[in-house]
């Protein structure tokens, strides 16, 4: 018997040739090819830091704004997403505070890690930074607690408190290491979910996150894989994001990876940001189905750290399979 090539991920063993060919109807759906329109890491990096959108250039405020013994902080994720762009950005980004005269110890980077579990010391090393980075800053590096150390700042005007981690409040410059990504309820991740939840307290993450359901509907409509339009979860994180900046100066590096490459690399004002990475996620990330799949086979590759984290696959494969009652959904998810 022959069978169809259709090779899926199931966490890092690549599952295939496992649907017969006398099945005829069948479509690998995948994204179309996309040239970044960079090569040189450094080069673009130089580029966006010295042309932001929305703000002042990044040696301008740094040199503006540092002052010794005032923290410089840098936001990064935590172990549920992959941290390539972690890896690239952080040599680049504190390079560039040493050079700036910025002392290292005035350095400090905070994993926000939102109300997920604080990931270990293992985890770190394989899933955030690397062993060179640990070397160079594990002093530096602390990691947001939701329960203890967040300063209220009043609430949104959907009612959500908003709690705040109060080293990211006390410093001098924020400076979130971003990796915008399709979200399957707040429509879009990275840039100002490095606030919230990133580095939000308990009760604000408690209050915003519900807003995905509705009474009636079930989940909210609004709330989908990259919808920021009328979705109440992303636009109250805007509104927390806006109201901490206005008094907290901020510089976001924001960047997209495709395929385990990046490809997309953009700087400057938070919201801007987020603004700016909606076209190419949607070239990166949207295809176009001629009509639902009776069955729908996904992979979440090696990111199916738990079963919500897989079930983001579910949500996704939800969008191109039929929904009379009669479509199925295979989760590939070790």
């Amino acid at each position: 018997m022959s069978y169809h090539k259709t090779p899926l991920k199931y966490g890092t063993v690549t599952v295939d040739e496992f649907i017969p060919t006398d099945l005829t109807d069948v479509t690998v759906l995948q994204i179309a090819e996309y040239q970044s329109d960079f090569t040189d890491f450094k080069a673009k990096f130089n580029e966006v830091l010295a042309n932001p959108i929305g703000s002042k250039p990044f040696d301008d405020l740094v040199k503006g704004l540092y002052k010794e013994g005032k923290k410089i902080t840098l936001l990064i994720d935590d172990n549920t997403r992959p941290n390539i762009h972690t890896r690239i950005l952080l040599p680049l980004v504190t390079e560039r505070l040493l050079s700036l005269g910025v002392r290292k110890e005035d350095i400090q980077i905070l994993i926000a890690s939102g109300s997920h579990t604080p990931p270990t010391p293992d985890k770190i090393r394989a899933r955030i930074l690397n062993d060179e980075l640990l070397a160079d800053w594990n002093d530096n590096l602390l990691i947001h607690n939701c329960d203890d150390g967040n300063r209220h700042l009043g609430n949104s005007t959907r009612g959500t408190p908003i709690l705040i981690d109060e080293r990211v409040l006390d410093s001098s410059l924020v400076i979130p290491l971003s990796d915008s990504e399709y979200h399957y309820f707040a429509g879009q991740a990275g840039t100002v979910k490095l606030f919230c939840p990133g580095v939000a307290g308990r009760e604000t993450i408690r209050v915003n996150h519900p807003r995905m359901f509705d009474l009636e509907l079930g989940f909210n409509r609004g709330c989908s894989l990259g919808n920021c339009d009328g979705n109440p979860v992303i636009e109250d994180m805007i509104e927390i994001a806006t109201i901490v900046k206005a008094d907290l100066p901020m510089f976001c590096i924001d960047t997209i990876i495709h395929h385990g490459e990046m490809v997309y690399m953009q700087a400057g004002d938070l919201i801007e940001c987020h603004k700016a990475a909606a076209a190419p996620l949607k070239k990166l990330r949207v295809v176009d189905v001629d009509e639902p799949g009776d069955i729908v086979f996904v992979s979440v590759g090696e990111l199916a750290l738990n079963l919500y984290q897989a079930g983001k696959g579910v949500h996704a494969a939800w969008n191109a399979v039929r929904h009379d009652q009669k479509g199925w959904i295979v989760l590939l998810a070790p």
